[in-house]
């Protein structure tokens, strides 16, 4: 297990005028365990220590430490919430697959209900600009699933999609996967929750199986069934405790 502390002294005035002059500590720990490193925090959580060292005492995580705890289950683990405002932030990287990665994130809040991610207005582009930056970067687009999907007994929505662009001299695969639940806002016991997973790949040209997942019989990339797996067997894992 290892811990890095670095500090910062902070001098000057306050919004009140009152004088300031304080350390601030950031925090970052390791820890391996079964052939997996664990990170907590960065360079930027400050002053943290405390809660940090709860966290790194409970891995290997157990659903039998938390028998009285609220929290969300996932694969082999569960993740807990203390009350109020509080997020879980969980990166995944995969040794045998660096260009598959995952997330997982849960979060308390307050005030209005989320809503679900396809009533949302991500564009970024007007309707003219965006078919103008398609056809200059050779843009394809692909989906695999956009649905609602419940998982132990909460009603998420699962889309998949898959991109591809030029980029440079080759051309860029994207698959996203997403699965969302909403959540309910003042509640202890029904956070906001959301998994990723994202794959990609690059070729020298456009890829011969079109947008999307590559052949199954390329080497070393992730096929669909393969992906597919991996995504149904984690969302499958979730559950609240």
């Amino acid at each position: 297990m290892i811990f890095k502390y670095d500090h910062t002294r902070i001098t000057g005035e306050g919004l009140d005028g009152e004088p300031i002059n304080k350390i601030v500590y950031s925090t970052l720990a390791y820890q391996w365990f079964n052939n997996m490193k664990f990170v907590l925090g960065n360079d930027s959580t400050l002053n943290k220590e405390k809660q940090i060292s709860i966290i790194l005492n409970s891995i290997p995580l157990s659903t039998s430490t938390i028998d009285n705890q609220q929290g969300i289950c996932y694969v082999s683990g569960c993740l807990t919430h203390q009350t109020g405002n509080e997020g879980v932030y969980v990166d995944f990287k995969f040794a045998e697959h660096p260009d598959l990665r995952a997330k997982f994130t849960s979060k308390q809040y307050g005030g209005v209900a989320n809503q679900y991610l396809s009533q949302r207005n991500n564009s970024g582009f007007a309707p003219t600009d965006g078919a103008a930056w398609m056809m200059k970067s050779e843009y394809q687009h692909r989906t695999y699933r956009n649905t609602k999907r419940t998982i132990n007994n909460l009603p998420g929505e699962e889309i998949i999609e898959a991109s591809t662009e030029k980029s440079g001299e080759g051309y860029l695969t994207e698959i996203n996967a997403v699965w969302y639940y909403p959540g309910e806002p003042n509640s202890d016991d029904k956070p906001e929750i959301r998994f990723d997973l994202d794959y990609s790949y690059t070729t020298k040209q456009p890829p011969k199986n079109g947008t999307g997942f590559p052949h199954p019989k390329e080497a070393n990339l992730i096929d669909e069934e393969e992906f597919m797996n991996i995504w149904d067997d984690a969302l499958n894992s979730l559950a609240p405790h």
